[in-house]
Formats: C-alpha cells, structure tokens, sequence
C-alpha cells in the first residue's frame, strides 16, 4: 500500500487553508487598504512556498505552484503599488488647497490689520 495518495490529500487540504487564508487578507486590503494585510499574504506565501518545498509532489508540480505564487505575490504588490500612488495622486491637490486655504487666512488677516 503506497501512503503517496494520503500525503497529497493531506497537502492539498493544506493548500486549500492557505489559499482561504491569502483570499481572507486580499479582501481584508481591499476593504480596509491596510499595507499589513498584504505583509501578512506575503507571510502566508512564504510559509506555504516552505510547505511546497517538502512536499511529496513532484518537482513539476512544486514548480508550477512556485511559479503561481510568485505571480500572486507580484500582482498584490502591483495593486498596493496602484493604490499607493493613487494616494500620492489625490494627496496633492488636498496639500495644494490646504496651502492656497492658510494663503487666504494670512492675506485676510493682513487686510484686516489696516
């Protein structure tokens, strides 16, 4: 009897966790766009990249979830770096307003000194 099939059950329900897992701190950034969410997908990546590594799956296997997980990480650090500069974006008329608003005050202040 090969104990082969047990072991590639008992990773693939392992797997499955980890990917609840990835999806529940995807959603979780996406809603509360918290950079720690995604440090704590990063996390999960790294740990399950170790499990895959002592897997009993066969090295194309190991290496074609590898390569998916190394997409996923690349593409979650894109949409944080989208959102990153969307932020910078948005930030920079509210400073230029805000800069224009306390300009305004001083002149006010200055006509109302004469």
């Amino acid at each position: 009897m090969s104990w082969m099939p047990f072991f590639e059950e008992l990773y693939v329900r392992n797997m499955i966790t980890y990917h609840h897992t990835l999806l529940r701190h995807e959603k979780d950034y996406m809603l509360r766009l918290d950079h720690k969410y995604i440090e704590k997908s990063n996390f999960v990546l790294d740990a399950d990249k170790e499990n895959v590594h002592n897997s009993v799956l066969t090295e194309q296997n190991k290496q074609r979830i590898l390569k998916e997980y190394h997409a996923y990480k690349d593409a979650l650090a894109n949409i944080a770096a989208i959102k990153t500069e969307i932020d910078d974006l948005t930030d920079k008329p509210r400073d230029v307003f805000t800069t224009f608003g306390k300009t305004q005050t001083k002149i006010i202040q200055i006509f109302l000194l004469f």
